[in-house]
């Protein structure tokens, strides 16, 4: 999608279970796209790929992921704005821009930016050690 110079790691147990569950079986890329094209559609996950366009929809890699995790279940997948906003917070928290820069660029408050960057510089947030995934969006 774009060069690593905008990769970041997105701390997995920040994200909602579902899609910590996803990403950890097909990575955070493929999940951030499959939930930006599926978020507002109820999907019927078959319990395999027998008699079903579901590989077709959402591409093979995706759908036996599905199949996988909930099987002969239906599915709607959240919108990704969480995932978005634990990219976001790296980008600010190692961007070297001006707090009116960065309240611009992600259209957010001084008073939003602040407890962002409050919380990422808590000694119990850095000591931690999370399992990670990248997840590269264009600037």
């Amino acid at each position: 999608m774009s060069d690593m110079s905008t990769s970041n790691p997105v701390d997995l147990r920040a994200l909602p279970t579902r899609t910590s569950m996803l990403a950890k079986r097909i990575g955070l890329q493929l999940t951030y796209e499959f939930l930006n094209a599926f978020w507002c559609e109820t999907l019927y996950i078959p319990p395999n790929l027998k008699h079903s366009n579901l590989d077709k929809r959402v591409g093979m890699t995706v759908a036996l992921a599905l199949i996988e995790l909930w099987p002969n279940q239906q599915f709607t997948p959240p919108k990704p704005d969480k995932l978005l906003q634990k990219w976001r917070d790296h980008e600010i928290g190692s961007s070297d821009l001006s707090t009116k820069e960065l309240c611009k660029k992600y259209n957010i408050t001084r008073q939003r930016l602040s407890q962002i960057r409050l919380a990422l510089k808590s000694p119990t947030e850095r000591k931690q050690q999370f399992e990670n995934l990248t997840l590269d969006l264009p600037i």
